[in-house]
């Protein structure tokens, strides 16, 4: 009994180890334009650093929370910020970090997007949270919600800022037990430096728009597409 118990604490052991070198050595990612590249790989992405033109011609508010970085484990979704993130040279950047002890994970508005927009299209029948938060969003937001349109899901601030520790909680966990996408977007008040740095050529407007429509691809076939574009068009930068 003595050595079926020492095999079984073995075996739990080595999987508590394998969780934790999976954890620590997890990669995020970064997107942005050439206005911030050369700083960020010269100094990291830090919180208290000006970033400029963030959502490139896109109308709304595409900048990070007073304070804080934007980082994902999703590679696409950084990628589709550095193909937003516009500069004349016609370059969309992403840089990669290893995980920080003081990153965050929590809810940020695309995915809050993402969830309203099933909402409103009745694929999500009811709200985690309270409902009169919805009258925070003008009429216009949430047609654009609706419609899977990425400057309506920057005007779910509004909400987030008003959701409480408890409703975010709920609204995480709602979304992982029904099988709805969750961007696994975080905040960091840390200053990182990245591991690796690439760029690639940006799309078109058209390009862009028709690769990331909502209800002609959904999530998944969203962050197909921006990965495979990434991985064709991107080059290593080791310069600045």
């Amino acid at each position: 009994m003595g050595f079926l118990a020492g095999v079984f604490m073995k075996k739990i052991n080595e999987a508590q180890i394998k969780k934790v070198v999976s954890e620590i050595f997890e990669t995020y990612f970064h997107g942005t334009s050439s206005y911030n590249a050369g700083s960020l790989h010269k100094n990291g992405l830090n919180s208290g650093s000006a970033i400029k033109n963030v959502g490139g011609s896109n109308s709304g508010d595409f900048s990070s929370a007073s304070g804080r970085s934007y980082i994902t484990k999703n590679q696409a979704n950084a990628v589709r910020y550095g193909m937003m993130s516009k500069h004349p040279d016609g370059y969309g950047h992403v840089f990669e970090f290893e995980p920080d002890e003081n990153v965050e994970f929590g809810i940020d508005e695309d995915e809050m997007g993402s969830f309203l927009c099933s909402y409103f299209n009745g694929k999500v029948k009811n709200l985690p949270f309270r409902t009169n938060l919805l009258d925070n969003l003008s009429a216009q937001e949430k047609h654009l919600i609706k419609q899977g349109d990425f400057r309506g899901f920057t005007s779910c601030k509004k909400i987030i800022d008003k959701l409480s520790r408890n409703e975010i909680k709920n609204l995480s966990s709602y979304i992982r037990d029904n099988g709805l996408p969750y961007f696994q977007n975080a905040t960091t008040t840390a200053n990182l430096k990245h591991t690796k740095h690439y760029r690639f050529k940006q799309p078109s407007e058209d390009e862009f728009d028709d690769m990331t429509n909502f209800l002609k691809y959904g999530d998944k076939g969203i962050m197909n597409n921006l990965n495979n574009y990434y991985l064709k068009n991107r080059e290593e930068v080791n310069y600045f």
